[in-house]
């Protein structure tokens, strides 16, 4: 803890408890926590926001060279020359080494190594730095590998703890998802010989001539990608090789694979578990620190006074009125004081999102008060009314019926020219009904009220886009497109519809850490990709024969965007096999490796990300019913005063869960 000596003034002892606060919410280990003045200064300095910002903006910027860096054949704006480059790639790695410096003044240097992220950072920002120099003393460029480990610079920065959180679940997932894809490539290689063996003496059968051959078609076939051509040429001799195939798909496809999702969801639950009850468990303790430094004998507790102190430096934008409705939420057996059963509530509340209730008597302009109340009462029951709901879903049924009716019937000719004159008459009329809908609801429901509802967000953007569309002539296929969205809202009118995309929506935040994860990947492989195969799909054999009619010339590596598009089509599985295949032709079989390297680790996180849905969604779903059955015990109301009223939505129900099972 922090020597007394060192911190004689009230104000530290509330800083030092915000920083134990900060330890729990972002698991990070007491042992490093500051133990006297100059640790603490060092302390602030390496968790400034500014510096941050800093280094957030040079992970981004680094990564953001790949779009004008060579070997990149072209870019719409541009590549930059070999010097102006590696001088911008040097300033942002100084600017990363920054968090190094500042970590050893704070730990000292033994014990900033002695951390795996800094240690790790350290090793590739000097490997980065000495690809760098070389290349601008050389003044020529070469391959350069360690490009393939930027992403850890974003993984790394402090604000980007959940995706932190992710990449170390996936990796800690690893050991027995690695088991079970030595047991599927097992069992590829075994089957690989036998049909080698059987197939290899058919001379119209390309796919199993070789060993690495029958390898490789097995490979994509657990896929069925190039299902039932790899077959046909066998068939052909013997009906009865049918078998063969039969037995590796349904073992490979049905079983094998199954098994590895099945594999990856239990890991994943168990990760979880462990993740959560960790975390709930180092939250408390934090919380108990932060109480022995804020307890006041006197009160018994946390009382006032110290709880704004805290606050000031755990919740600076936080207003005095917060401050106190979040001390009087927590303080539960109103004796003025909090005590440490009622803090360990902390991280929960203050996540509350506070509500004024306006008062009766407020006045509205020129307007008799209770005139205008009524009116905008009436409205609001109106408008909240099922009839009026139902009565929306039908427009917008019908303006959709009505648009797939006059697209059916419109010429080819006029689609390529993009007119569309009976659409842009009905949409006219419809548009004029949902902007009376929109008016009516922000009359009846008010500015903030109507603007609070996601389905109300939604409808004033379709709506807006809209009417642009339809005062731009140009852009009509755009927001055409895009007014089609409002078909979404009919989701709202069927309670089951409406449930399961509230549940998707929610998963949304939730989901994106996996989604930048998942783009990180595709990172580390477009890099790979464009070192590769940059500039060798253009001029192939393979390219110039029937394949260019189907355009997969333009599936290439030539820079990052085509490089993204590429892995995103081997992602999708389909015909990903023609794409492989091309460069293997135009370079060598050794180049079959990177793209079932990047299949087999694509189809992990993706099954991560299926695992943490299905996880999520049941927790949802489960939850959304112990609400509807009053049983749930996450959900609280809490009303302070006559004018305030404040919901929490505990987003740790199922650390509150884990931890229950726990005990």
């Amino acid at each position: 803890m922090i020597d007394n000596e060192d911190f004689e003034l009230l104000q530290i002892r509330y800083e030092e408890a915000a920083i134990f606060l900060t330890e729990g919410d972002n698991n990070i280990k007491f042992e490093f926590h500051p133990k006297n003045l100059l640790q603490l200064r060092a302390y602030n300095r390496v968790h400034h926001w500014g510096y941050n910002a800093l280094d957030l903006i040079a992970g981004l910027a680094i990564l953001g060279l790949a779009m004008f860096e060579r070997p990149s054949l072209s870019h719409p704006f541009g590549i930059l020359q070999l010097v102006p480059h590696e001088i911008i790639e040097l300033f942002c790695l100084i600017a990363l080494a920054i968090r190094i410096i500042l970590m050893c003044d704070w730990l000292g240097w033994r014990n900033a190594l002695k951390q795996p992220r800094t240690l790790i950072r350290t090793l590739i920002l000097v490997g980065l730095f000495a690809e760098s120099l070389v290349v601008l003393f050389r003044n020529k460029d070469h391959f350069r590998v360690l490009r393939l480990l930027r992403p850890y610079f974003l993984i790394d920065n402090p604000w980007m703890a959940n995706v932190r959180r992710v990449s170390r679940q996936i990796v800690q997932s690893m050991p027995p998802i690695i088991d079970m894809l030595f047991l599927l490539l097992f069992f590829m290689s075994m089957m690989a010989i036998m049909g080698y063996y059987l197939f290899s003496s058919n001379d119209q059968d390309d796919g199993f001539s070789t060993l690495s051959a029958a390898f490789v078609s097995l490979f994509i076939l657990v896929t069925t990608a190039n299902y039932p051509d790899v077959q046909m040429p066998a068939l052909s001799s013997n009906r009865w090789y049918f078998v063969f195939f039969l037995v590796y798909l349904i073992i490979g496809l049905y079983c094998l694979l199954n098994i590895l999702l099945a594999v990856v969801y239990d890991e994943f639950r168990s990760q979880e578990r462990i993740k959560f009850q960790k975390l709930y468990l180092h939250r408390r303790a934090a919380i108990r620190h932060a109480y022995r430094l804020l307890k006041d004998d006197r009160y018994g507790g946390i009382p006032l006074d110290s709880f704004r102190g805290l606050m000031k430096h755990r919740k600076r934008r936080f207003t005095p009125l917060q401050v106190k409705l979040m001390f009087l939420a927590l303080n539960q057996s109103e004796s003025g004081a909090i005590n440490l059963r009622e803090l360990y509530n902390f991280y929960m509340y203050e996540t509350l999102v506070w509500k004024q209730i306006k008062n009766d008597d407020e006045h509205h302009g020129r307007y008799n008060p209770m005139t205008f109340r009524q009116i905008r009462s009436r409205i609001r029951d109106a408008v909240q009314h099922p009839i009026f709901n139902y009565g929306m879903g039908f427009i917008i049924l019908l303006n959709t019926c009505l648009v797939f009716y006059y697209a059916g019937i419109v010429s080819a000719e006029d689609a390529r020219q993009s007119r569309y004159p009976e659409t842009q008459t009905i949409d006219t009329i419809f548009l004029v009904v949902f902007w009376l809908e929109i008016v009516i609801k922000f009359v009846g429901l008010g500015p903030w009220d109507y603007l609070r509802d996601n389905w109300n967000r939604l409808d004033l953007l379709v709506t807006t886009l809209s009417t642009i569309g339809l005062l731009l002539p140009n852009s009509t296929n755009i927001f055409l497109s895009l007014r089609q969205i409002r078909m979404l809202r009919l989701f709202k009118v069927k309670r089951r519809f409406r449930e399961v995309l509230g549940t998707v929506f929610s998963l949304v935040p939730m989901l994106s850490s996996y989604i930048v994860v998942l783009v990180l990947v595709y990172y580390s492989f477009a890099i790979m990709g464009i070192a590769l195969f940059a500039g060798r799909g253009c001029c192939g054999d393979y390219y110039s024969n029937a394949t260019a009619v189907d355009r997969y010339y333009l599936n290439n590596f030539d820079d990052i965007f085509n490089a993204y598009v590429t892995l995103f089509e081997l992602m999708i599985v389909n015909n990903w096999f023609v794409i492989m295949n091309g460069f293997v032709a135009v370079t060598n079989t050794w180049a079959h490796a990177y793209f079932m390297l990047f299949y087999i680790l694509t189809n992990v996180v993706l099954n991560v990300v299926v695992a943490f849905i299905l996880e999520s969604f049941a927790s949802q779903t489960n939850f959304q019913r112990s609400l509807e059955d009053g049983t749930a015990e996450g959900w609280l109301l809490v009303e302070v005063h006559s004018n305030y009223v404040v919901c929490l939505s505990v987003c740790l129900f199922v650390c509150l869960s884990v931890s229950t099972g726990a005990s």
